[in-house]
């Protein structure tokens, strides 16, 4: 099985104790451990590195947390091409209040065969090519 990881999956373990970061962090041990294969797009590093950069004022703290991201298995960062910005912008079209990254997270989902999508973020709830799975 595949799925598509957003950027608050591997946000939430790194700034809070709670419950939703809890989930986000048995979530990436499943990943882990083989149970699934996920996959992320490079604006996901991107946003990462800023959320905490911007929470911790720490951009060295937020650099190392960023490359433990490249240290799971079974996981795949896609990067983005003109290709999937381009439908991007046909998906934007359609959803007229899709937000263009929230467009190039789904697209590299939808390119990798997957519309399984892991986020607490519930705008992805009115894009129909996708099921939104929350946390």
């Amino acid at each position: 099985m595949v799925v598509y990881l957003d950027a608050n999956i591997f946000i939430f373990p790194v700034l809070h104790k709670d419950q939703r970061s809890g989930k986000a962090l048995a979530i990436l041990k499943d990943m882990n451990l083989g149970k699934f294969r996920g996959i992320t797009s490079a604006l996901t590093i991107d946003e990462v590195s800023w959320a905490l950069i911007k929470e911790t004022r720490d951009r060295a703290f937020a650099i190392q947390e960023c490359l433990e991201i490249f240290k799971f298995d079974n996981l795949e960062i896609v990067a983005v091409d003109k290709h999937i910005l381009f439908d991007a912008m046909q998906l934007m079209k359609k959803y007229q209040a899709l937000k263009p990254r929230d467009a190039i997270h789904i697209i590299t989902a939808l390119r990798n065969n997957t519309n399984l999508f892991i986020t607490d973020d519930a705008d992805f709830d009115s894009i129909k090519e996708i099921k939104r799975k929350p946390l």
